[in-house]
């Protein structure tokens, strides 16, 4: 059922949802039916499902489980040990993952603490991320981000140049590296951390990806700490994903009279825990360590 699962997953017709109510079908009322079946009763035209049916069976034609594995590229499904509990809490939680790199950091055991921030940082919100990272990344962190300009590369960076571990969630595949200027950094990750994606290889970065794989950032995370961010953010979108997921909430106060510090001091102001010290961050996370 797993490749099944990743056929129907390659399938341009075939959305997280539609994959979700497939798993249902299949596990409550069609246990001996293979997945494409059960996909016209949630596709009601027929020819949507058929080129569904086309999508599924070029998938194994072209082997292209195979070609992954020659990239180094694994799928993983729910139904799989390695995916990472901490996923399957979630009630949107992705079907199927591509990963590349080093599988173990999603392990249940891994302490995993996502930074996000404004992609246009100051210079006063570089210094506060390489004041507070190092100790967090010595305490066992796994540093989670999204691979893009500003906060989260400068995360990504200092978790390595820390000798700490990191991983990238991408709003693509793998067969693309968005933005491009990210390309070194994201193959040196590649082969010596883990990227991680919900989408297939071949993929490209759409405007309405970022947003979904933010949900992945904090869902893998015990805690999200947010460093800059305007007011309406994609920062800010990771931080509400991680409190509607029960996770911790940081953040960094800033300047008053800067638009980078509207993201962070509305989150206080909710209730998110400010952060002037990498104190604040361990106290709350100690019992995750």
């Amino acid at each position: 059922m797993k490749e099944q699962l990743i056929a129907l997953h390659h399938s341009r017709h075939m959305t997280s949802s539609d994959l979700h109510k497939v798993i249902l079908l299949h596990q409550r009322y069609f246990p001996n039916h293979d997945l494409l079946s059960i996909v016209p009763k949630i596709k009601p035209s027929p020819f949507i499902t058929k080129e569904i049916e086309k999508d599924y069976h070029l998938y194994f034609e072209k082997k292209i489980r195979q070609s992954y594995s020659q990239q180094n590229i694994k799928a993983i499904t729910l139904f799989d040990e390695e995916y990472p509990e901490a996923l399957k809490e979630l009630s949107d939680s992705p079907p199927v993952l591509y990963i590349r790199g080093t599988p173990s950091l999603l392990k249940s055991s891994s302490k995993r603490l996502a930074v996000v921030g404004s992609r246009t940082p100051t210079e006063y919100g570089v210094k506060v991320l390489h004041y507070l990272l190092p100790p967090l990344i010595e305490a066992g962190f796994i540093i989670v981000s999204g691979l893009a300009k500003g906060i989260d590369r400068f995360a990504h960076e200092t978790a390595i140049q820390s000798g700490g571990q990191t991983i990238a969630v991408l709003g693509n595949g793998f067969d693309h590296t968005y933005p491009a200027e990210n390309k070194k950094l994201s193959e040196y990750i590649s082969m010596h951390h883990l990227l991680v994606s919900e989408y297939t290889p071949p993929e490209s970065p759409q405007k309405w990806h970022f947003p979904a794989r933010n949900r992945i950032i904090s869902g893998l995370s015990v805690g999200t700490l947010i460093i800059e961010g305007k007011y309406k953010s994609g920062s800010l979108i990771t931080a509400y994903s991680a409190l509607e997921q029960g996770r911790e909430v940081f953040a960094v106060p800033g300047q008053i009279l800067h638009p980078n510090s509207e993201g962070p001091h509305r989150l206080i102001k909710e209730g998110a825990k400010l952060v002037a010290h990498p104190d604040d961050v361990l106290e709350e996370l100690t019992p995750f360590l």
